[in-house]
């Protein structure tokens, strides 16, 4: 899966995205990283309509009103997701009725 993965990266992943984006898995609750032994596995090991999926994980703090601490949450995100569903991600997460994104770049 490791050789598969840094094939894939060099070849279809624009650069600068390149140390960002990770392999995962896409299951019912969401996106679950793959573990060491995964990724030394290969393909061919796991069962028939495992799903494999490249993505990134946003860092996010989440500041409910000022004087207090913020909360961060590290999200997974497929690299093909826009801010909407983004946002409905972590409203999902935390039950937030509004949220409003910052970018702090």
């Amino acid at each position: 899966m490791n050789t598969i993965f840094s094939k894939y990266k060099k070849h279809y992943v624009p650069k600068y995205l390149q140390k960002w984006i990770k392999i995962g898995k896409m299951n019912e609750t969401g996106i679950s990283p793959l573990s060491e032994n995964e990724l030394k596995s290969s393909a061919s090991q796991h069962d028939d309509g495992f799903r494999f999926v490249t993505y990134g994980e946003i860092n996010i703090s989440i500041i409910y009103c000022e004087g207090i601490r913020p909360q961060s949450l590290l999200l997974p995100a497929l690299l093909t997701d826009n801010i909407e569903k983004i946002k409905k991600q972590i409203q999902e997460l935390k039950r937030l009725k509004t949220t409003e994104l910052k970018s702090l770049i």
